[in-house]
């Protein structure tokens, strides 16, 4: 699956990080997760390996779509460290996706 340019906020090792607002998405109740409440999407290069994150609590929100593996846990703790350093950034950028403007990119994580 492609992704389009305007909805990633970073890259890294091989985890795309993007994040997108669609009020017609609704809550996930057999998961017991609200993704109208500010999320991003961690995906593997492989398209099979991904999570949602929790911004405003720094935590995995979901395991992505069936079909999705859970990330190696080094990537993962990377992923919510990084969530931490920018939740500031990550929260506007969630305001933007609301309001359907252009996210603003986020630098990744230094190694």
């Amino acid at each position: 699956m492609a992704i389009r340019d305007e909805i990633i906020v970073t890259r890294f090792a091989d985890i795309t990080i993007t994040m997108y607002y669609h009020p017609a998405l609704g809550i996930f109740k057999e998961h017991e997760t609200d993704l109208h409440s500010p999320h991003f999407f961690a995906v593997s290069d492989n398209d099979k390996d991904g999570v949602i994150i929790d911004i405003e609590n720094c935590c995995v929100a979901r395991f992505n779509q069936e079909g999705y593996q859970k990330l190696p846990e080094e990537k993962l703790k990377t992923i919510l460290v990084w969530c931490r350093l920018h939740k500031g950034e990550l929260l506007d950028n969630w305001e933007k996706a609301k309001d359907g403007q252009c996210l603003i990119s986020i630098p990744p994580p230094e190694y």
